[in-house]
């Protein structure tokens, strides 16, 4: 849930909250006092009544009634109140009234007095003000909303402009971030931060950059420059036998030690994505492509790969990079199968998958796309191949999946 809505929504609870609150205190109170009016009203009409049952005097009340009472045992007792209803002719029905019971003395005489008066009008009254409330209330509430969404709205609209900004930044920029000004001081304090950060981020970033490259040209030089001696020194024709061999060891050495070199420049450009490149590929024509490359390597094995893929099957990527994935895989085919074995490239729903015959791994699944991880069948391999393919699926949102089923490994490719 965005941090607006949680706001707007903790600010209605409360607001709400508050005028149930308060709408029940004023409801309970002016209960309160319509029944203290309805009271005083009742209690002066006795008094009226009071004095209206004296000698000389009449009193008539369709609403009231009067008993004398005669006996000792009877005495003044304190004023009840108490509700009743009472049937109206002109409004055929049965309306809400107060009552008040009390006995007084007159002249010496006891008298019971029933009294009552409607409450209708005071129960209207009552209504009109609650419903004024919470009309008023609900206009409060409406009107609140609607400000504090505009108020909300102009204060973070700064941030979701500096936040969109900061998720398009690319360290390939030479430019520095510009951040929208903002009146909130925090906002402001977050911008001078994210502003540092980004500038040391790109400053890092070129010189791990200039550093990777450099390093990896400085290596590549001399060992350019060992391999190339080494051939000279085997085409010697005073070489004896141990002596050609432990050259040949030598060499091949070197020469992994220099894929290795590129491959791990391969790894660091593609994590800092220097590849930006992309262009539309036909995948059935690559792989044909790197299948006629590979068809003295795969007859070495007997093995003859098909291809069952749409015609239409394609992607955009990186050509060179699309390569070294396709290679990769393919030649991990090739790397892990037996003779005269199965290997097929087949296409289901926007996936390629890379199929072939052979042992089940004698390592961690899980740990199969991991740097530097391999089988210990495949001494020649760097263990880097596999997490070049990795880099490459990230780099663009795609997915990698490996499995083993039925004496085949499976390595599927999901494209997006």
């Amino acid at each position: 849930m965005k941090l607006l809505s949680v706001t707007a929504r903790a600010n209605l609870i409360g607001i709400v909250a508050v005028l149930i609150a308060s709408a029940s205190i004023l409801f309970i109170s002016l209960r309160f006092v319509v029944l203290e009016e309805l009271h005083e009203q009742l209690t002066l009409k006795a008094q009226r009544i009071e004095s209206a049952i004296s000698p000389g005097h009449e009193f008539y009340d369709p609403f009231t009634s009067i008993q004398e009472l005669s006996g000792e045992d009877v005495s003044l007792g304190e004023d009840v109140f108490s509700d009743t209803l009472i049937y109206d002719d002109t409004q055929n029905e049965y309306e809400d009234y107060r009552m008040l019971e009390t006995v007084r003395n007159v002249d010496g005489r006891l008298y019971r007095i029933k009294t009552a008066t409607s409450r209708v009008e005071w129960e209207e009254f009552l209504g009109i003000i609650f419903a004024v409330f919470l009309g008023i209330s609900a206009l409060l509430l409406i009107v609140m909303q609607i400000i504090n969404q505009r108020l909300t709205r102009k204060i973070w609209t700064p941030f979701f402009t500096n936040l969109k900004r900061v998720q398009s930044f690319s360290l390939q920029s030479k430019e520095a971030i510009q951040f929208e000004e903002s009146s909130v001081q925090e906002f402001t304090e977050l911008n001078e931060v994210l502003e540092r950060m980004t500038s040391k981020v790109q400053q890092d970033y070129g010189a791990l950059k200039d550093f990777t490259e450099n390093a990896s040209h400085e290596i590549q030089t001399p060992l350019a420059v060992i391999l190339s001696g080494l051939d000279q020194l085997g085409q010697s024709p005073t070489l004896d036998e141990a002596a050609a061999a432990r050259i040949e060891t030598i060499k091949g050495a070197a020469t992994r030690l220099s894929k290795l070199n590129r491959n791990l420049l391969l790894l660091t450009k593609i994590e800092n994505r220097q590849f930006s490149t992309a262009e539309t590929l036909n995948l059935k024509k690559v792989l044909r492509s790197h299948l006629e490359m590979m068809e003295d390597l795969f007859a070495t094995k007997k093995i003859l790969p098909t291809i069952e893929i749409e015609e239409t099957l394609s992607v955009k990527a990186d050509p060179a990079l699309l390569d070294i994935l396709i290679g990769n895989l393919l030649a991990n085919a090739y790397r892990h199968s037996e003779n005269r074995a199965q290997v097929n490239v087949t296409s289901k729903t926007n996936r390629l998958v890379f199929s072939n015959t052979g042992n089940p791994l004698n390592i961690d699944p899980e740990k199969l796309f991991e740097r530097f991880y391999k089988s210990s069948t495949t001494e020649s391999s760097q263990g880097l191949g596999l997490a070049i393919v990795k880099q490459i699926c990230e780099l663009y949102g795609w997915e990698i999946i490996y499995s083993y089923t039925e004496g085949k490994h499976c390595f599927v490719v999901g494209f997006k």
